[in-house]
């Protein structure tokens, strides 16, 4: 009995330690994608002030999708880049409903489903 305890205790133990390195590695992406998109908008909005090459929306877009997002809104604000263009505005609101939407859901397998246990 004593040992079917000990047993269950670490398990949950394990679990609870790797949810929070899960929480800690996601926490990490989303900073540097958080850096590399604001610094990406930065250099985008020197660009269009130099007339010079700009980068794509949809680099801009893809950024904010794979985590970037709370830096580009950060650069959004503080740069004051893309923030007048209403058709960018939008794109880029549904790439953070779906980035939010794909952890919720891998959040939702993982803890209420049991998947990648």
């Amino acid at each position: 009995m004593c040992l079917t305890n000990f047993v269950c205790h670490s398990s949950a133990k394990i679990k609870l330690i790797s949810s929070f390195h899960a929480s800690l590695i996601y926490g990490l992406i989303v900073l540097s994608f958080s850096v590399v998109t604001f610094v990406v908008y930065a250099v985008d909005k020197r660009c269009a002030q130099a007339d010079r090459r700009r980068v794509p929306e949809n680099t801009l877009h893809l950024l904010s999708l794979l985590g970037g997002w709370p830096g580009a809104w950060i650069a959004q604000r503080v740069v004051r880049h893309k923030t007048k263009k209403r058709s960018f505005q939008i794109v880029f609101f549904l790439t953070v409903a779906a980035h939010l939407s794909a952890v919720g859901t891998l959040l939702y397998l993982r803890f209420w489903k049991g998947w990648f246990a």
